[in-house]
């Protein structure tokens, strides 16, 4: 697994990608929402359960079952400005 930021190196295995979720699990005040975006499945991030948009995207990719990577678009969230997300 990998996983792309924008202003970070490159992670990758399941040690150094988790240690990314843990902290978004930190963060008290976000909330995941799976979505698809330009027929891409991308999980929505939004600042807190009742906002009408969210603050940024994450892009997912799986070969057969196992998420292969994840790029992270939290320090590029103008991709949402204009984004027809399907929730």
């Amino acid at each position: 697994m990998k996983l792309q930021q924008s202003s970070y190196p490159l992670r990758s295995g399941a040690a150094d990608v988790g240690l990314f979720f843990t902290i978004y699990a930190k963060c008290d005040e976000i909330w995941l929402v799976p979505a698809w975006l330009e027929g891409r499945q991308v999980i929505a991030i939004f600042s807190a359960q009742g906002d009408p948009k969210p603050t940024h995207v994450m892009w997912l990719e799986w070969s057969d079952e196992p998420i292969s990577f994840i790029r992270d678009y939290r320090y590029a969230p103008y991709i949402v400005d204009d984004a027809e997300l399907v929730f």
